[in-house]
């Protein structure tokens, strides 16, 4: 390739070079193309230009769609403000609470919820405060509109505490009904104890409930400190078959 020597003598411009093009032939004069030259230098910057958009356009479609499933979460921590070994005053992270969603409890919880209500309901002891706490689970396991009716259960309980006697329930059987209405059917034997020992005739009960889902909003409540599940007794029919029994 050779430099083109401009007519005054002057140095050539870097497009100033001879450029061998289709037209020429064997036997004929070589054709100078400054203008071709100088076009393909700017067609080649418009394909560096092209090829920096696209990459820039590419990457902030990137971002965006990373950026969109960002969300943001709340993490409880738990910190240490009492350590000896510290300055007074001081502050300690001792780690994350563990976060999970709330699951709705399944018929299992369903059923363990009903056994552990009819028990603390239907069975008497011989410790005030035991009474007294499986009362309360009773209350707290049960809908505000059944409290009225609990609290005259309770006393007829009471009544039999004070006797010095105790109550057993055995061969109890819960099935359900209507899962999706969370209805239940179940039947038990309750026995009465008296204090020398002796066991009265056995009762035969049967009984259907109806239970609700109310996940709990707050624990600042003993309630829900107590019923962290949000399952609650709604309806309650029972009845004695050895007698009248009770039904509500």
């Amino acid at each position: 390739m050779a430099w083109f020597q401009s007519a005054k003598g002057k140095p050539p411009l870097p497009w100033d070079h001879e450029v061998v093009t289709d037209y020429t032939a064997p036997g004929k004069a070589k054709v100078i193309t400054r203008e071709g030259q100088f076009l393909r230098r700017i067609a080649l910057g418009n394909y560096v230009a092209l090829g920096a958009l696209l990459v820039a356009l590419a990457a902030v479609g990137l971002v965006y769609q990373v950026a969109s499933k960002i969300q943001e979460v709340t993490r409880l921590y738990v910190v240490e403000v009492n350590n000896p070994n510290a300055p007074p005053g001081s502050v300690r992270n001792v780690g994350t609470l563990p976060q999970a969603p709330y699951a709705k409890p399944g018929i299992g919880a369903e059923l363990h919820v009903l056994i552990e209500w009819l028990w603390n309901m239907r069975t008497i002891g011989d410790s005030n405060v035991l009474q007294g706490r499986a009362w309360e689970n009773v209350l707290a396991f049960s809908d505000d509109s059944l409290h009225p009716w609990i609290s005259k259960q309770i006393a007829e309980r009471r009544a039999i505490f004070q006797k010095h006697e105790t109550v057993q329930i055995r061969n109890v059987e819960i099935l359900p009904i209507d899962h999706e209405a969370k209805q239940y059917r179940a039947s038990w034997i309750e026995e009465r104890i008296a204090q020398s020992g002796e066991v009265g005739k056995p009762h035969y009960w049967v009984a259907s409930f109806t239970l609700m889902i109310q996940p709990p909003q707050t624990l600042q409540s003993a309630k829900d400190l107590r019923n962290t599940l949000g399952m609650v007794v709604k309806k309650v029919n029972w009845f004695d078959q050895n007698a009248k029994g009770g039904q509500l």
